[in-house]
């Protein structure tokens, strides 16, 4: 089931519980942002849809196969649960100029997608 983060660092968006070895599916084609590590969210995968639709894919100690720039459809695995969960975030439209990469996050109403 889904349920939200209660963890000291605030986010938006939907958290799975998973076995840890479970692949990442990627719900969309579209081009990989961005692939990598970082603090807030450890092994964490951005990927542009090909609806216009940024979503990010997160989870510690995941492992990540995909790099950025690489084109993706839906349904191709895109990493490997590391520790028992993933973090799911879905970030309103871009602008075709690409300026709004990051903004606010959403994800609940993106729930129906992933069943």
């Amino acid at each position: 089931g889904a349920s939200r983060s209660s963890g000291s660092r605030s986010h938006s968006g939907i958290d799975w519980q998973a076995k840890n070895g479970s692949p990442v599916v990627a719900m969309t084609g579209g081009t990989v942002l961005y692939s990598g590590y970082n603090a807030g969210y450890g092994a964490n995968i951005v990927i542009k849809g090909d609806d216009n639709i940024i979503r990010r894919y997160a989870a510690h100690g995941s492992v990540l196969k995909v790099k950025p720039g690489t084109r993706i459809e839906q349904g191709q695995q895109i990493g490997v649960i590391g520790k028992g969960h993933l973090h799911y975030e879905q970030i309103e439209p871009t602008t075709p100029d690409g300026k709004k990469k990051y903004p606010v996050i959403k994800g609940e109403e993106t729930l129906h997608e992933c069943h």
